[in-house]
């Protein structure tokens, strides 16, 4: 028997070795996210409390991606990746932060929309692009800053421009709920200001939150990034450090040959590399947005490219910071 365990060593150890070498060759896919963190000394201040870094990262191919929604991805071709990423000091004094509230006729059956019957839903906000949530938070005295868009919503169909949104996940804004828990992680501002990503069940009180907005899932975990997977899209990812004092903010273009897109794998790497320790999966593709507040120019600017041009989204968040 001991022979025969010998015998059988060494082709097993030449296949070993040979199926090692297959996978050293094969494209670092899933492994995109880098190992050191990044020195956020080297980045730009935008305000207070607020830096910003733009970063690209190319990589020789995207084989064993895909991308959908760009017809002219090719695997075997370079894969471009243009980020956006905000470090948040929360400890900033007077910052706060603000959510899309609810529509005139909250709670109301969703009303038909062209050949769509949408009465399964109820009216919970109206979508509003990123940029004209900014403009109406300004014109209402809330002097936003920052933006992004939020959670996902339903219903959703690319192409249909139905003016409602429902089924966003836990939503509050300003201390009233707009749309109840589905059991998916939120980012949350309790009425302390103490910050926390974390998951929310419907029948928990909520009393005690100023401001929610939800994800789809958490990419990173205590410091361990998601599970890997495929599917390259734009991204936008929620954070928070291991200390609870800064909030980081990615956000991934894609669907253009200038950027294709991360994966959820990625985007929890990313998190990481900036300085997260928890991260939220947010709503992303064509909604992912990043708006910042000019005021030379009295208009909130667009910082990254949304894949399709500028999408109504369910929900948005902003960032102000109250006058002395």
């Amino acid at each position: 028997m001991l022979k025969q365990v010998g015998f059988q060593r060494g082709p097993l150890l030449v296949v070993f070795w040979l199926l090692l070498g297959i996978v050293w060759a094969l494209p670092d896919v899933m492994a995109q996210e880098p190992e050191a963190a990044f020195d956020w000394s080297t980045s730009e201040e935008w305000l207070p409390g607020v830096n910003y870094a733009a970063f690209e990262q190319q990589y020789p191919n995207a084989e064993g991606l895909t991308c959908p929604s760009y017809l002219f991805f090719q695997p075997q071709n370079q894969r471009r990746l243009k980020m956006h990423a905000l470090r948040i000091d929360l400890q900033t004094p007077k910052l706060k932060f603000v959510v899309t509230g609810r529509a005139e006729n909250w709670g109301e059956p969703m009303p038909n929309f062209r050949d769509e019957v949408l009465s399964e839903f109820v009216v919970r906000t109206k979508r509003q692009t990123t940029r004209d949530f900014a403009r109406e938070q300004r014109k209402n005295g809330i002097p936003v800053v920052l933006a992004i868009n939020a959670s996902p919503w339903s219903p959703f169909q690319s192409g249909v421009s139905h003016p409602f949104a429902d089924r966003m996940g836990l939503t509050i804004s300003n201390g009233e709920v707009v749309c109840p828990s589905d059991g998916r992680p939120s980012f949350i501002v309790d009425k302390t200001g103490a910050v926390d990503l974390q998951v929310v069940s419907a029948d928990s009180n909520t009393d005690h939150i100023m401001v929610a907005v939800s994800g789809f899932s958490f990419c990173l975990t205590e410091g361990q990034v998601c599970e890997e997977d495929t599917v390259l899209h734009p991204r936008t990812g929620l954070g928070l450090s291991r200390d609870k004092r800064f909030l980081i903010v990615v956000l991934c273009d894609g669907r253009q040959a200038a950027s294709h897109g991360a994966t959820v794998h990625e985007l929890g790497g990313w998190l990481k590399h900036f300085g997260a320790h928890n991260g939220l999966n947010m709503d992303g593709g064509g909604s992912t947005t990043l708006v910042r507040w000019q005021d030379a120019a009295q208009e909130a600017l667009l910082v990254n490219r949304p894949a399709h041009g500028e999408r109504a989204n369910g929900s948005n968040l902003g960032v102000y910071i109250l006058p002395e």
